[in-house]
């Protein structure tokens, strides 16, 4: 007889106290791997709700993002419009201009080489766009008793060459043609179609502005060709217009650095306040957006980090629950192996006797106890592993499985072995005559 061969009857005859054994195995093991599980699982739904949060913000984020381009790209079309209704809004001077007198005249006094236009629409400029230039002088109308007005010679604007071609804002005046302001064509009785005359020169008045209530309303307006000739500043202007583009605009200091690089000897100005309070609303509402786009990231930060600390405070207490909770499961799973072992031990005095008389040794007996134990503890953790996966589905992982798995008949073994070997040491002849 071996010890496997006695332990299996022994088993099979008395199974209720070996059942007892596996129950409190399988509550041990059930514990262990349930409490690992659910940290398992805590940690998956903790990461599913910190990246649920992580796409709310990315999409309030993205949500602000989207409404700012909206209203800074109405803003834009809105300036874009405004801008191109109030004209030319960036005079373009000679360098040594006095500003005092150029306000007070209404024309430059100076006098630039009309090649500047060329040059700057043949650059690489980016910050304005429909040049135009111009010459204006103030001068006498000698076939209207002198009467004096502004001349203004003007050309067709020109092109940047490396930006595709604009509607013009002002259409260039033919050779032949005269257009004259408010003033000059209500005072001197002139209407579109009549024949006047100009410094000798014969002229057909093409157009007839409306009162402006500036001094448009005493200007007229020639083809610049030949108001340079009138004035003997053939191949001069005094200013240059522009409209500045939007991607520069209330932005003079980038606009004159550009042009100031290209054309040194000149100085630029900028015109046109309703204009400016439009750029200063797109860039304010720009940056409002910046704000709002930056406290959407700080909020959603601050709840990310809130939720995060708040999910590992709940883990830390599930985990010091279950700190408490499993020594006093393992603890009471040997002490209750221990006794039945003990009791089994007791109960079985009279075969331990009789197998000992027959010649049975002691380490025999031994290990038949032993291995009791330890199939106690190996058939508690397989059902405990079984058990708690299929009931909570838990995953507890490969390595806690293992360890429940190798650890459990250990216990057995560990619980059982003080009653194995108290019965091996028992004296069958004292047994037997007690019994």
């Amino acid at each position: 007889m071996n010890a496997w061969h006695l332990a299996t009857r022994e088993i099979l005859r008395r199974p209720i106290p070996f059942l007892a054994g596996v129950f409190a195995v399988v509550v041990a093991a059930g514990v262990l791997i349930g409490q690992a599980g659910t940290l398992t699982q805590y940690d998956r739904k903790t990461d599913e709700l910190l990246e649920q949060k992580r796409v709310e913000t990315q999409k309030r984020v993205n949500d602000i993002e989207a409404d700012v381009k909206t209203r800074v790209a109405k803003l834009d079309d809105e300036m874009r419009r405004i801008t191109k209704g109030l004209g030319f809004n960036v005079y373009i001077l000679p360098k040594d201009v006095d500003m005092t007198d150029y306000l007070s005249a209404g024309f430059a006094s100076k006098f630039m080489p009309e090649a500047y236009v060329t040059t700057l629409a043949n650059s690489k400029i980016v910050t304005v766009r429909h040049l135009l230039p111009i010459l204006v002088q103030k001068a006498k109308w000698p076939e209207y008793n002198g009467r004096s007005f502004l001349l203004i010679g003007t050309r067709g604007e020109v092109p940047l060459v490396h930006k595709s071609p604009k509607t013009p804002l002002i259409q260039p005046v033919a050779d032949g043609e005269i257009v004259l302001g408010y003033e000059l064509w209500r005072t001197l009785s002139l209407k579109v179609g009549d024949p006047v005359k100009l410094m000798g020169q014969k002229f057909t008045v093409k157009k007839c502005h409306p009162e402006r209530g500036d001094k448009d309303d005493i200007s007229a307006w020639l083809p610049l060709a030949t108001a340079q000739n009138m004035l003997n500043l053939e191949g001069k202007i005094n200013t240059i217009y522009a409209l500045e583009c939007a991607c520069a605009f209330a932005d003079l200091a980038k606009v004159r650095a550009e042009i100031t690089a290209i054309l040194p000897e000149t100085q630029v100005k900028e015109f046109g306040s309703i204009a400016l309070t439009r750029a200063e609303a797109r860039r304010q509402a720009a940056d409002k957006g910046k704000t709002d786009i930056a406290q959407a990231k700080q909020n959603g930060r601050v709840a990310l980090a809130q939720e995060q600390d708040s999910r590992a405070q709940l883990r830390d207490e599930r985990q010091r629950f279950g700190a408490v909770l499993l020594p006093l499961v393992i603890g009471a799973c040997v002490v209750w192996v221990a006794l039945l072992s003990y009791l089994n031990v007791r109960h079985r005095r009279q075969e331990i006797g009789i197998l000992r008389a027959l010649g049975l040794r002691a380490s025999v007996i031994t290990r038949l106890f032993v291995l009791r134990a330890g199939l106690t503890g190996l058939l508690g953790g397989i059902l405990g592993t079984l058990i708690s996966l299929a009931v909570g589905g838990v995953l507890a992982g490969p390595v806690v499985i293992i360890t429940v798995l190798v650890a459990a008949p250990i216990v057995g073994i560990a619980a059982g072995w003080p009653p194995a070997v108290l019965a091996g040491l028992q004296d069958p002849a004292s047994i037997l005559q007690q019994e």
